[in-house]
């Protein structure tokens, strides 16, 4: 929530110096009326003041309150797409593995297993030529 002390404090001056005024000054003006009566309306002026003041500081709050909430929900929305898509992509790749592997016979799999020996024979190629590098690197 931003912090608006600032205007906070001129509403408070705004109302305060309404209400000193009211219950200070308006008796000067008006000699008729009594103290007590302008000190009274000026208690009343200055709550309600603080009673608007509250009253725009809460409603300022809950603007902010709601404007996080709809991007949450906007959050939330969105992250039950990329769910809802991840689920497909999941259901389609197994699907197809289900198919691969049905596929894979005898011949089939004595290849997978022929491809799966060249592949760590060619690890431990990579890994050798690697030690002699790091070796030739080293001083």
């Amino acid at each position: 929530m931003p912090n608006n002390a600032p205007s906070n404090i001129v509403g408070i001056v705004v109302y305060v110096a309404a209400a000193a005024a009211v219950a200070f000054l308006v008796p000067m003006v008006v000699p008729s009326l009594s103290p007590a009566i302008a000190q009274l309306w000026g208690a009343i002026v200055l709550l309600t003041g603080v009673i608007t003041h509250d009253l725009l500081r809460r409603q300022a709050r809950e603007r902010v309150f709601a404007r996080a909430i709809v991007k949450q929900s906007r959050s939330i929305a969105d992250a039950e797409r990329e769910w809802t898509h991840a689920r497909l992509e999941l259901e389609a790749l197994r699907e197809s593995l289900d198919a691969s592997s049905h596929r894979l016979t005898g011949d089939g799999a004595t290849e997978v297993a022929q491809i799966k020996g060249e592949m760590q024979l060619l690890r431990k190629m990579i890994d050798k030529v690697m030690i002699a590098a790091e070796a030739h690197a080293a001083p």
